[in-house]
């Protein structure tokens, strides 16, 4: 049956009100995150019944759902906070700190190291909020402020959350478009090019200002380019889902490499260094080495990269779980099929239970009797309950929110929108309409399933490149995971600072639409070109 609600300006209006009701009362910080979700919920549920025909059992098949989803990420907050409780109730965040600091001597190049390389090289591996969860307490570890931290490892990994996560983005919009791997990989690696050089000095700005991206330009386009290279390369030879994780890893050595050779000190954070900025360890707890106290980051990548390996991947998922849900109908005809097994959790290679695993050798290394174990886990369960008790209903009555806008039909109403208002600058608005999938459902694939064939659709009414107008799609929303509310709430909650989530999306949007808009642009000029 064809969806028979027209697109007016009215309904515009009504789609997307209550995203703009969340955005505004996180930004303006006059609700907290929590109860401007609620708010939010409520309200999209009220426009999907008395404007979009959502019946009741849409409603709560949507909200079921949104839950079902919510879970998958909310296990990840979960587990991320207590690995990271764990390793700071044994030292090992302080001793990461002060090696850190130690080593690199500079505050500029520990960001763009562990903020915008590092972070790369995860989101590569793993996704799924992986890299803040990992890459924020080392940044305020290494002298950075709480706020300011979370936004540069939020800004920082969204370059390379497209080909990250082995993939899943780049393969969706792949699926979803029709357009041939061939054609859209190393066209999507050619428009990272920009991003890329982008959010590196974005980091570098959000640590020092502009003085930090004055000293460190040679090295952020030296470091980005080839990052670039390395990721165009990738998909050239067929290997995409390698592309971030490789790029990242060359991002490292780069880097790491003009930190040994350089001689350059950043004075400032020598001089955080020594009126205390980084916590002394505890005289009574032992010197840890940096290797030893990193040891359950290095156990979570390596944990994943060995999950990720294409026939073990496919041996071990076949272990999830996953909730059956029925069809949906609106009463205007907008249909949502049946699904099977919604959201799996995949027991073996959701990066939750590896995260876990992660955990319990830390308490194994770093406690032997029974009764410290013990100890040391029910503390660090305790203080994990605190802290994501707030994200976990954010989360949730975010997710359920996005889930009733998309089986009501406001999510493409808006969509829609933003196209045919846009006309002749659709190119410009593309990347957009990425960055809007992302910002709603927290995830570029989600984005790229939501929105990829409706781009295609408009690309070619407009006489536009599918495979421009795609690959703008995803990079779009792979900057627009930085400011999704789902990673922001999680690295507000890793370390210790509820509440100031409107701050870290002020800061994080500041970055991100000019970094889009640039995207635009360059879609507007390739699409007259090509």
């Amino acid at each position: 049956m064809e969806w028979l609600l027209d697109l007016t300006f009215r309904n515009w209006l009504l789609a997307i009100l209550p995203l703009f009701i969340l955005l505004v009362s996180i930004v303006t910080g006059r609700l907290t995150a929590p109860r401007a979700a609620i708010i939010s919920y409520c309200i999209s549920v009220g426009v999907a019944a008395f404007f979009f025909g959502a019946e009741y059992p849409l409603v709560v098949v949507a909200s079921l759902k949104g839950i079902s989803l919510s879970f998958f990420v909310l296990a990840i907050i979960w587990s991320s906070v207590l690995l990271y409780n764990i390793v700071n109730d044994v030292g090992g965040m302080v001793a990461i700190g002060e090696h850190l600091l130690r080593a690199t001597q500079d505050q500029g190049v520990h960001a763009l190291l562990l903020g915008w390389c590092f972070a790369g090289f995860i989101q590569g591996v793993t996704g799924f909020g992986v890299p803040v969860a990992v890459v924020v307490p080392l940044l305020v570890m290494g002298g950075i402020p709480a706020v300011p931290a979370t936004t540069a490892a939020l800004i920082g990994h969204s370059w390379a959350v497209t080909f990250g996560s082995l993939g899943s983005s780049y393969y969706s919009i792949q699926l979803v478009s029709g357009i041939e791997g061939s054609a859209i990989g190393p066209t999507m690696a050619l428009m990272f090019i920009l991003p890329i050089l982008m959010t590196g000095f974005a980091v570098a700005h959000i640590a020092g200002g502009m003085p930090f991206v004055r000293r460190l330009a040679g090295l952020i386009v030296s470091a980005g380019m080839i990052m670039a290279i390395v990721s165009w390369a990738m998909t050239i030879i067929g290997a995409p889902h390698l592309a971030s994780t490789v790029a990242g890893l060359m991002g490292c050595a780069i880097v790491w490499g003009w930190l040994k050779f350089s001689k350059g000190l950043d004075l400032q954070a020598r001089k955080n260094f020594e009126r205390g900025a980084i916590s002394n360890p505890d005289p009574k707890t032992p010197s840890i080495s940096f290797h030893r106290a990193f040891l359950p980051y290095y156990t979570v990548v390596g944990l994943t990269t060995i999950a990720q390996l294409p026939g073990l991947k496919q041996f071990l998922g076949r272990f999830a779980w996953g909730i059956d849900y029925p069809a949906t109908i609106t009463s205007y005809g907008l249909r949502m099929p049946a699904v099977n097994d919604y959201a799996a959790f995949e027991i073996f290679t959701h990066p939750a239970p590896l995260i876990i695993i992660s955990s319990m050798i830390t308490v194994l290394l770093f406690r032997t009797s029974g009764s410290n174990s013990f100890s040391l886990v029910g503390g660090a369960l305790r203080k994990t309950y605190r802290q994501s008790i707030s994200s976990t209903v954010a989360v949730a009555a975010m997710v359920a929110m996005a889930l009733v806008m998309q089986h009501s039909g406001m999510t493409e109403m808006i969509a829609k929108g933003l196209a045919v208002g846009s006309g002749v600058f659709f190119p410009i608005a593309s990347p957009f309409i990425g960055l809007l999938g992302a910002l709603m459902t927290g995830s570029n694939t989600n984005s790229n399933v939501m929105f990829g064939a409706l781009q295609v659709e408009a690309a070619r009414a407009l006489k536009l490149s599918p495979v421009i107008i795609a690959s703008s799609q995803s990079v779009g929303g792979s900057l627009g995971s930085a400011v999704t509310p789902a990673k922001v709430l999680l690295g507000t909650t890793l370390v210790g600072i509820p509440g100031r989530e409107g701050d870290i999306l002020r800061q994080g949007l500041k970055y991100c639409l000019p970094i889009v808009l640039i995207v635009g642009i360059e879609t507007f000029v390739a699409s007259r070109l090509f």
